[in-house]
């Protein structure tokens, strides 16, 4: 998937949980280019990265912590 798709189907998540369109993108495009910093910081790939990021995004949107916290 080229980044540009991976970057709307991220911002449909963000709009999905309420942000504006615009927003919505540039959360997309920073939580993509933190997943691919802690891919490489962590060993693991980019979408067991990108999962961690967006629980704790949903989450947060909903006021709640992580399960395991």
């Amino acid at each position: 998937m080229d980044s540009s798709t991976e970057t709307k189907k991220v911002s449909e998540i963000f709009i999905n949980l309420g942000a504006d369109p615009k927003i919505a993108l540039q959360m997309s495009r920073q939580l993509l280019k933190k997943a691919d910093q802690r891919s490489n910081e962590l060993g693991i790939t980019k979408t067991e990265a990108l999962n961690e990021l967006l629980k704790v995004a949903v989450y947060g949107a909903q006021g709640m912590l992580k399960p395991e916290e």
